[in-house]
């Protein structure tokens, strides 16, 4: 029987070291037949980066300790309403323990609250992410224009140019201004190399 690699595309299999997790190379190439519309409107360059990267198993991206951070915020967190849990419900006129269902409402308003602290930290985690991966996809296909035009298109959703207070405190991902400039260094710096006629 063959291999579930060796029946790939040249292009996935030449980006894919033959220790590949097979289950990642299984799930891209049973999308594969749904990606027909995808092909169909983008170019082919475009779509050839889109399965490299597809095929990259998750394990050589997000490193095993990227979750430690958060782990640690929510074994915080429970800490934290576990011992003010007492004080919440006397401040709600509440006699309800923690573990009284008809305490809920005092636990959803004590983690709500506890959370609005919360939040900056976790964005900033994602921020973190976040531009690491606009990194691997540099790295990986080379294509800062293309990453660049596809995040100009996110400014009609949000703005491209928050304060340094805004991004910290409300936005999950790095500044559509930001990572485009980062796009554009990395191209200055790493030119296409040309083809050869």
């Amino acid at each position: 029987r063959t291999p579930v690699w060796v029946s790939a595309p040249p292009l996935v299999r030449a980006s894919v070291p033959v220790a590949v997790e097979a289950a990642t190379l299984r799930g891209v190439l049973s999308v594969m037949p749904t990606l027909a519309p995808v092909k169909a409107t983008v170019p082919v360059k475009v779509f050839e980066a889109l399965l490299r990267v597809m095929s990259v198993p998750v394990s050589r991206v997000l490193p095993p300790t990227a979750s430690t951070p958060v782990w640690v915020m929510a074994a915080v967190l429970f800490f934290l309403v576990d011992r003010l849990y007492p004080l919440a419900a006397r401040a709600m006129g509440s006699s309800a323990g923690i573990a009284d269902p008809t305490g809920l409402p005092v636990l959803l308003a004590l983690v709500s609250a506890l959370s609005l602290f919360t939040q900056p930290v976790l964005n900033s985690l994602t921020r973190i992410s976040e531009a690491e991966a606009d990194r691997y996809s540099l790295e990986t296909v080379n294509l800062p224009d293309a990453l660049s035009t596809a995040l100009v298109k996110t400014a009609e959703y949000r703005y491209p140019r928050p304060g340094e207070l805004e991004e910290v405190l409300f936005y999950s991902h790095p500044s559509v201004e930001k990572r485009v400039r980062t796009a554009m260094e990395w191209k200055a710096a790493n030119p296409a190399p040309t083809a050869v006629q």
